[in-house]
């Protein structure tokens, strides 16, 4: 009788979900310019068709998104699309296999996390990444906000990921040696009929268990952030709200993962698996027996019982190798401008005005002082078919600053120090995925994490080193076994900067290096460069360094230091100088020696 039952459901269900995915394909076509079709897959919905923009693409995407499926895979065709390249390359065979516990494919802030968390157990894990180094992509070109969580939709994950993570910081911050600085978050209005919204804002505060949310009349605001131009009436506070180094949390996070055992492969790609039992059912399950990498010398084989999908925008092309997409990934730019330390006193903490939405899927970009004392404007939204494109626009960041700007007394386009853009890896239903697939036995999907993803990443590892220890047991019928010798707390580069005078004395009679200062806009020395130089992670490159410990961050964007750190990175790694990279590959600063130097021509 109960079989009966849940068959009489399944074929209700089946038929419900065949009807909303008609009315869907006829609201498309009706609404999109173009040959739309509907199919289902799984508890998705699939798109197709072609269309003449990615405008098109991507307003398709948004519209499915609105109905009850679990995700939207996006399939339509436009002509330029990304999504559309041939990622996963075939390899008969290689010449090398490994076996590996755990293979996470990502080396951004989330894969990092992860591998520490699961450093805990008596496993073997890989992290594979395709760059030269960590944090090169959305986990360094972030605000490094870590966020409260009043903003993220109530009952999203999102909103539970970035509750939990905030919370967590606080141990990590100590454990790793990034220091974080509390300063709050202030959400500004500008009329004083929106007072009748400060109700919403406490229960929801309530609701998700956020702490520290407190009302601001006129006068705490301007007491405050007294640079604040005239017109704000009210704010919210937030002061579960912070700043730190994304790219050094990230460096952090994958030096004690290594410290704990872990393996990271750079330069490092993956270009196929072989998914045995493809046409699996749900009740069989498939799952991925080899995945195929190319490093710079050779490609070989990984033979892994668990695979973790951490692989930022290109997760949903990870995904598809394994034959188990059952979400897309559209790519949403994200451009920030960073202004001269000399203005750090004009902004205390982060500050975002109501209204100033770029778009509907962006809190709109703030204003906000870095943990090392630089005011940041933006990011703002733009869509984009191109997952790497890192690119400025001088007329959208001009039309951001247009707007942010005048919002502060004092901060003037000509103290700006640089551009930079970071791509977030948005899903259409805009929440994060953080799952055991449904299709494979062994894989696990963490995907679509864009803000506040940075702010959410210890929640994420938590998360799925639950998941992880589940399909560990049911596929090996054994526990994960707590590793002994795990130590959570990882040695940071000493910070001269932030050295007392006595302290400095002291490091400077200990390591005579540390008295020699190479980049004078950040104030780093020589002994933290060289420092830097001896990580657990290799590191021979300009902007390896500067992720490290900032060398080349200040006004002059490495204008008086590069060269400098370049001698260090010759003199004491062997590199030759005509060698020595920006940022690895055929990135090289110097072409050719241009004076007889001996041996050195």
């Amino acid at each position: 009788m109960q079989n009966q039952m849940y068959g009489k459901r399944d074929i209700y269900s089946s038929r419900r979900r065949n009807q909303q995915r008609a009315k869907l394909e006829k609201k498309l076509k009706k609404v999109i310019d173009g040959s739309i079709n509907c199919s289902l897959y799984m508890d998705s919905v699939r798109i197709t068709g072609q269309v003449d923009t990615w405008q098109k693409v991507v307003k398709a995407g948004q519209i499915a998104a609105k109905t009850n499926f679990k995700e939207v895979i996006n399939d339509i065709f436009f002509k330029e699309n990304s999504q559309n390249i041939q990622f996963n390359e075939r390899l008969a065979s290689t010449a090398r296999y490994e076996n590996w516990d755990i293979a996470i494919i990502g080396g951004g802030i989330i894969g990092c996390a992860i591998a520490r968390e699961l450093s805990k157990y008596d496993l073997k894990i890989c992290i594979i990444e395709k760059e030269y180094d960590v944090a090169i992509h959305a986990s360094s070109r972030n605000d490094g906000m870590i966020h409260p969580g009043i903003a993220s939709p109530l009952g999203s994950l999102k909103s539970k990921m970035n509750i939990r993570g905030n919370a967590l910081y606080e141990k990590v911050s100590k454990e790793l040696e990034v220091p974080i600085n509390w300063c709050g978050s202030s959400i500004l209005f500008k009329t004083t009929s929106s007072k009748l919204i400060w109700p919403f804002f406490w229960i929801k505060a309530k609701l998700i268990g956020l702490k520290g949310l407190e009302y601001m009349p006129k006068k705490s605001v301007y007491q405050r952030e007294p640079h604040l131009s005239e017109g704000v009436k009210w704010g919210v506070l937030c002061k579960r709200a912070g700043v730190t180094s994304p790219y050094k949390m990230t460096v952090a996070y994958a030096e004690n993962a290594i410290e704990n055992g872990v393996t990271l492969k750079l330069n490092a790609k993956v270009i196929g698996m072989k998914n045995i039992n493809k046409d699996a059912t749900l009740i069989n399950k498939g799952e991925i027996s080899e995945i195929y990498v190319q490093d710079q010398t050779e490609k070989y084989t990984i033979k892994p019982k668990i695979v973790i999908n951490a692989a930022g925008v290109y997760s949903d092309l990870v995904a598809e190798m394994a034959g188990d997409r059952f979400f897309s990934i559209h790519p949403r730019k994200g451009e920030v401008v960073l202004f001269d330390k000399k203005k750090a006193d004009l902004v205390n903490g982060i500050l975002g005005f109501m209204g100033d939405r770029s778009s509907k899927h962006t809190k709109g970009g703030g204003i906000i002082k870095t943990y090392e004392g630089n005011i940041l404007v933006g990011p703002n939204a733009l869509e984009t078919f191109e997952r790497d494109n890192y690119e400025t626009n001088r007329a959208t960041i001009d039309e951001m600053l247009r707007l942010k700007l005048p919002q502060i007394k004092g901060l003037d386009m000509k103290d700006d120090i640089t551009f930079f853009t970071g791509i977030r890896a948005s899903t259409y239903k805009e929440d994060f995925i953080i799952e055991a697939s449904r299709q494979l036995k062994n894989m696990i999907h963490v995907a679509g994490i864009q803000s506040p993803g940075f702010a959410s990443a210890p929640a994420i590892a938590e998360r799925v080193e639950k998941i992880c220890d589940k399909m560990y047991l049911e596929l090996t019928s054994q526990k994960m076994v707590q590793d002994v010798n795990f130590n959570p707390n990882r040695k940071a580069i000493p910070n001269f900067k932030e050295m007392s005078l006595e302290e400095r004395n002291k490091m400077i009679a200990l390591r005579p290096e540390y008295g020699e200062i190479i980049c004078r806009c950040e104030e780093i020395s020589k002994g933290e460069i060289l420092d830097a130089l001896h990580t657990p992670i290799k590191v021979d490159t300009i902007d390896g360094v500067k992720r490290r410990v900032r060398a080349g961050m200040g006004r002059c964007q490495g204008g008086f230091c590069m060269p400098l750190v370049m001698e260090i990175i010759h003199s004491e790694l062997g590199v030759s100088m005509d060698q020595i990279t920006k940022k690895s590959g055929e990135s090289k600063i110097a072409a050719h020696f241009t004076k007889d130097r001996g041996e050195n021509k």
